[in-house]
């Protein structure tokens, strides 16, 4: 998965404010991707998706 349109809306709106952090990511092999958006899916808020994306990037 690596489409943008297809993204969690939190990690969109993180990499539209922080280029650095959406050429991060794109730079991660695949499965490092598919890990931290599964990780993503499986939070319970946007707080909690938020917090972690900051810690990521």
């Amino acid at each position: 998965m690596s489409k943008f349109d297809e993204l969690p809306p939190a990690l969109k709106a993180k990499f539209l404010e922080n280029g650095r952090a959406m050429q991060r990511f794109y730079t991660l092999p695949t499965e490092q991707r598919q890990f931290i958006l599964d990780r993503i899916h499986k939070l319970n808020s946007s707080e909690e998706m938020k917090d972690y994306i900051d810690s990521l990037f």
